[in-house]
């Protein structure tokens, strides 16, 4: 059983080594900056950094419903979703614990958190474990912090090294080889299939080719401000008082000695801590307890977690009236959706049918005519209206038939006149003339001469 294998790859967090706020950033020489380029790392920020989960969530949950279906090539039809396949199949629901919908948003997850999504594609080879065959029958994500790129003599991946539990194992590269027509360098275990890596390219010089790039290496700076200033907001809150709080004797009181002073400070260290905060303040000595309001470092760390947030989400591409209040109105919210699905959803799903058309259909799956892996933006809410009202506008044109804006907003073709070209019945050349007739066949420019009978 591949669980038995492998182990249980999606455990919990708690056999991730929880790490200091300090060791979450920088590696390498003290004078220079040097991204860790660490998939732990990454994973952590996703899921304690809320602007980082709150982007990839809105992103990968947005995503994962659209479907990615082969297309065929059909003569007189262009180009035809085929619904029925064992692609179909498998990716709908993939293995024995998910749905299709969550094996993509959970992809989805790991490939913005790390820049790598790590595919598992079991019992594809034969019986002797040494030939890939096709319709593999189950898919699994492997989660990118359990797995090491192990680099050759030649510099390129060798193998994969997976651990989690306890458990190891080792995905071998095998010499490049002939399937299903194709060329084709893999990497398999010793018993059941095939690993694939689809991954973000990386232009850090600092990083290898071996592991993709994260989307969180270009603002991680912003996430460490984050992160400070989230831990000296916890800690005022925390200690129950404000650091904003000002204690001193009252007016012509006597001045309290140092021992009375240590044994305030005492007592307010006792009971203005944690769940002791709302206890009535009794003090020995007279004091006047004055509140300072905000200061102007208290406001600096409110502009530096707004700035910070601001440039998480402009990394994701996920606009600001959708996650920031002060930026919401009723006037840019429809825009704001088409501007995530643009920049957001449809480059993520562009690239990953793409990856899967040609890494994994082309390579384990074999039906006559697929030319590609895509979806039918018909079926994005977002961009529904947008495409409606292009419809309007070819039909104003009298450039399109009704059949092709019909199948252009996802509607059935209609056999009644459905591929004929109309114009209004009006519609003369005001210049060039020549010779135009009407149904029956006369001139255009004799059609409204008066009789001579």
């Amino acid at each position: 059983m591949f669980q038995k294998i492998l182990g249980k790859f999606r455990s919990s967090d708690q056999n991730i080594e929880k790490k200091s706020v300090e060791e979450f950033f920088f590696t390498g020489k003290s004078d220079q900056f040097a991204f860790a380029n660490n998939s732990s790392t990454y994973l952590q920020y996703y899921s304690q950094v809320a602007p980082v989960g709150d982007a990839i969530n809105k992103i990968s949950s947005e995503s994962s419903t659209v479907p990615l279906l082969p297309y065929a090539e059909v003569e007189d039809e262009g180009m035809v979703a085929v619904t029925k396949d064992p692609f179909v199949e498998l990716f709908s629901r993939p293995n024995f614990q998910q749905t299709g919908l969550d094996f993509k948003k959970e992809a989805f997850t790991h490939y913005l958190s790390t820049g790598n999504n790590y595919i598992y594609l079991s019992n594809t080879l034969n019986a002797a474990g040494t030939k890939i065959i096709r319709n593999p029958s189950e898919v699994f994500n492997l989660r990118p912090d359990y797995i090491s790129a192990v680099a050759g003599t030649d510099g390129y991946v060798d193998r994969y090294q997976y651990s989690t539990n306890g458990v190891q194992k080792t995905f071998y590269r095998r010499p490049i080889e002939n399937i299903n027509g194709r060329l084709m360098e893999t990497f398999v275990d010793d018993k059941f299939g095939v690993l694939l890596h689809f991954k973000e390219p990386s232009v850090n010089p600092n990083f290898d080719s071996m592991s993709g790039d994260s989307p969180l290496q270009n603002v991680e700076l912003e996430i460490k401000q984050y992160l400070q200033a989230s831990v000296h907001n916890t800690n005022l809150l925390d200690k129950g008082l404000s650091a904003n709080m000002m204690f001193s004797p009252k007016d012509g009181s006597q001045a309290p000695t140092a021992d009375q002073i240590d044994k305030s400070r005492e007592y307010l260290k006792k009971n203005f801590t944690g769940v002791n905060g709302n206890k009535n303040l009794v003090m020995a000595v007279p004091f006047d307890a004055k509140n300072l309001d905000v200061n102007l470092k208290d406001m600096d760390f409110e502009k530096l977690m707004r700035r910070t947030r601001v440039a998480i989400y402009n990394k994701f591409n996920v606009p600001l009236p959708m996650v920031e209040g002060e930026f919401t109105s009723n006037s840019n919210m429809k825009e704001s959706n088409l501007n995530f699905t643009d920049k957001a959803i449809l480059p993520l799903l562009d690239k990953y049918a793409d990856f899967q058309y040609h890494f994994i259909y082309k390579n384990f799956f074999l039906t006559k005519n697929i030319v590609k892996v895509s979806y039918n933006p018909t079926e994005i809410m977002s961009l529904q209206e947008r495409m409606l009202q292009n419809a309007i506008l070819l039909h104003k044109s009298e450039s399109s038939t009704a059949n092709e804006r019909r199948k252009y907003v996802g509607m059935r073709k209609t056999d009644v006149g459905g591929n004929a070209l109309y114009i209004d019945g009006n519609q003369m050349p005001i210049a060039g003339d020549v010779n135009m007739t009407d149904t029956i066949g006369v001139s255009a420019s004799e059609a409204n001469k008066p009789s001579e009978e």
